[in-house]
C-alpha cells in the first residue's frame, strides 16, 4: 500500500520520490514517516510512500518483490520517461539500494528469485539511503539492538554465515556492485550503522556512477525523524541539494 504526497504547486516540479520506511523489515509502516516527507513535497517533488509486506510472515525477497511490482505501478503512472528518485531509512535503505540494483542488472537478480525479474523496470535519477543495512554482519558486531531478530526474521538462519548463497543474498554487499546511478550514503557518526555505509562505499568504490557519503557527527540511529534536531534539519538540506544535483 502507499499514499501520495502531492507536490507545492507553487514551486517548480521537480521528479517524484519514493520513500520506503525502516523498521528491520519487521516493525513500522508509512504512516509514521507523513509528516517527515513534508519537505520533499514542499520543495516540488510528489513522494510516493510506500509499505510493504514484513518479515517473519513475509521474509526476503518478498518484501523485495512487493516494492519491484509497486515501482511498475508508479512508472505506470507517472510515464515509462519518468526518472524517480529512490529513499529510504534503515531497512527501507536496504530495499531502496537493492531496487536500485534490480534495475540496474536484474540477471544479478535471477537466481535470487526469478519472480523479482517481472515486473517492468521504471527509470531512475538517484537512490538515498539514510543509516541503511547495507551488509549482513557489521551491524551485530557493532551491536545494533535486535539486529539478530531482524536478521533472523528476514533471512532465517543461514544469514549469519559469512558467506552465503543466493537464497541469503539480502544485503547490496552480498551482490555483485552493479550500481549505476548517484547514491547518497548518509549516517550519524554514533550510529552502530555507521560502518554499514562505509563497507558500502568501498564495495562501489570502482562503479562508475557517483557515491557520497556523509556522517553527521554525534548523530544516532534514526534522528532524520526528530526534525527539529539540527543535524535531522541539515540531513534534509543535504538530500534536497543531492537531488538537485542528480
Amino acid at each position: 500500500t502507499l499514499e501520495i504526497l502531492e507536490p507545492n504547486p507553487q514551486v517548480p516540479r521537480r521528479a517524484p520520490v519514493v520513500y520506503v520506511h525502516g523498521g528491520g523489515w519487521i516493525i513500522c509502516h508509512k504512516g509514521l514517516y507523513t509528516a517527515e516527507l513534508a519537505f520533499l513535497a514542499q520543495h516540488g517533488h510528489r513522494v510516493y510512500n510506500l509499505d510493504y509486506p514484513l518479515a517473519p510472515e513475509h521474509p526476503f525477497p518478498m518484501p523485495l518483490r512487493s516494492l519491484a511490482h509497486a515501482l511498475e505501478w508508479i512508472m505506470r503512472r507517472e510515464g515509462e520517461e519518468t526518472a524517480l528518485h529512490l529513499m529510504g531509512d534503515s531497512a527501507g535503505g536496504n530495499l531502496v539500494t537493492m531496487l536500485a540494483l534490480l534495475c540496474a542488472d536484474p540477471s544479478v537478480f535471477e537466481p535470487i528469485d526469478p519472480g523479482l525479474c517481472q515486473p517492468q523496470r521504471p527509470k531512475l535519477r538517484s537512490v538515498v539511503s539514510l543509516y541503511g543495512v547495507l551488509d549482513r554482519t557489521s551491524w551485530i558486531v557493532n551491536g545494533f539492538p535486535g539486529a539478530k531478530l531482524m536478521l533472523h526474521s528476514y533471512g532465517g538462519p543461514a544469514a549469519f554465515a559469512a558467506d552465503v548463497g543466493p537464497e541469503c543474498a539480502l544485503t547490496p554487499c552480498d551482490l555483485p556492485p552493479v550500481l549505476n546511478i548517484p547514491c547518497l550514503l548518509a549516517t550519524g557518526s554514533s550510529d552502530p550503522l555507521a560502518e554499514s555505509s562505509r563497507i558500502a562505499r568501498e564495495h562501489w568504490s570502482n562503479v562508475p556512477a557517483r557515491v557520497d557519503s556523509i556522517e553527521y557527527p554525534g548523530e544516532s540511529h534514526g534522528f532524520f525523524n526528530f526534525h527539529r534536531r539540527p543535524a535531522a534539519q541539515r540531513l534534509r538540506a543535504d538530500v534536497i541539494r543531492f537531488f538537485e544535483e542528480t
